[in-house]
């Protein structure tokens, strides 16, 4: 097994870097899908302000931001569309709202993996996927919320 990895994808060189760097800072939207199963979740978003602080709005999603680094970040694109990327394994799945950022939606997919599950929610027309323990029940068409980290 190698300590790091080089990609290439249409000809150019893409991405090097260690499996870690790769999962968590794909480097672009190719990665950003091809690495990790199930894939990230890539959502069209806009950055704008809000209650003094930073929202990432768009597909009905409204998202307080209150991580300093992704808060400056997200600064320097303030307006622009832009592609949120989130992993299923970073989505809290619930049966009522516990937080700010938590977006309703209806379970339309349940694959059962043994030690962990995928759950598809339809959120305003988005399959948003979150990554559960098997142990977390979920049927088709059952109201539940997605909890975005804040951070």
């Amino acid at each position: 097994m190698a300590d790091r990895i080089a990609a290439i994808n249409l000809g150019g060189l893409q991405q090097v870097g260690t499996p870690y760097k790769w999962f968590n800072r794909p480097r672009n939207l190719f990665f950003a899908d091809l690495v990790g199963e199930p894939p990230m979740n890539l959502l069209d978003i806009k950055v704008a302000k809000a209650d003094g602080g930073i929202v990432l709005g768009g597909s009905g999603l409204s998202l307080k931001v209150t991580d300093p680094r992704i808060c400056e970040v997200a600064a320097s694109v303030m307006g622009k569309p832009v592609v949120l990327g989130i992993r299923p394994i970073h989505l809290q799945l619930h049966t009522s709202s516990p937080s700010a950022n938590a977006v309703p939606g209806t379970v339309s997919l349940f694959e059962d993996l043994g030690d962990s599950a995928i759950v598809g929610v339809q959120v305003n027309g988005l399959l948003i996927r979150a990554e559960t323990s098997s142990e977390r029940r979920a049927h088709i068409g059952d109201k539940v919320f997605l909890d975005f980290p804040a951070d």
